[in-house]
């Protein structure tokens, strides 16, 4: 595969995220109950940038549309695994600030043999505010 094809097929992916995959971005507003729903799908999280505060208590709704998909934030020490249809939540306080890295870390597949793409680009990212 020619680099300018790679780059082809990334331009037409976040294409594609940007057009079919909803809400890509969640910032928190409650204050008392803050549960996030997270889909993960082929090769993308969604929504692809969460915002919480420090000290609130968050609970991740966390699901798959299409194979089995891991959540791990190594920060917080969040790792779960979900599998397709199947709901996890994993409830923790944010204690730091900073944008924190979402990903998965069950192999999920790629859009083409050895490209380099698919599993190995899914990430979002949690930022923790004051």
């Amino acid at each position: 595969m020619r680099v300018g094809d790679i780059i082809a097929l990334i331009l037409l992916i976040i294409g594609v995220v940007a057009i079919i995959g909803g809400p890509m971005y969640y910032k928190s507003q409650a204050k008392e109950e803050n549960v996030i729903e997270i889909r993960a799908k082929q090769w993308m999280f969604v929504p692809n940038k969460i915002v919480v505060k420090k000290g609130e208590k968050v609970t991740l709704r966390f699901t798959s549309d299409d194979v089995a998909h891991g959540l791990y934030i190594a920060a917080f020490g969040i790792n779960e695994i979900v599998e397709p249809g199947k709901w996890k939540e994993v409830t923790f306080v944010p204690n730091k600030t900073g944008t924190f890295e979402i990903r998965c870390n069950i192999y999920c597949g790629e859009p083409y043999p050895n490209s380099g793409l698919g599993h190995w680009i899914m990430r979002a990212v949690l930022v923790v505010t004051d």
